[in-house]
């Protein structure tokens, strides 16, 4: 198996066992897939171990392998690419698609 079916075969694991579907990852965004890629990918490096990145949420950073460790991190990353693609930001628009593409919903950012 390569690592792109590696991969592929997590993500869909994410979704139909531990339910982390694309509508609950559509409510991380402050970079938390990204976050929790960044910890993975650093676990399956080898890295100097003294170099730790925050894990984005109380409990759920389950370390393994190196090759496990990396197939997850692409995994999040997928799952965050994904995210990023349905709730593009257009300047002060965000454009909601579809995982076809297709345009959902175009409303004006939240000022912060």
């Amino acid at each position: 198996m390569s690592g792109e079916e590696f991969i592929l075969n997590e993500r869909r694991r994410q979704i139909r066992e531990e339910g982390w579907t694309p509508e609950h990852d559509d409510c991380h965004r402050e970079d938390e897939l990204t976050a929790a890629a960044a910890c993975y990918l650093y676990a399956g490096s080898r890295l100097p171990k003294p170099l730790r990145h925050p894990w984005p949420w109380p409990t759920g950073f389950k370390p393994s392998d190196r090759v496990r460790n990396l197939v997850k991190a692409g995994a999040l990353i997928a799952a965050e690419i994904d995210r990023l693609i349905r709730f593009e930001r257009e300047g002060d628009v965000v454009v909601e698609r579809s995982v076809s593409g297709a345009v959902l919903q175009r409303r004006e950012k939240e000022s912060s």
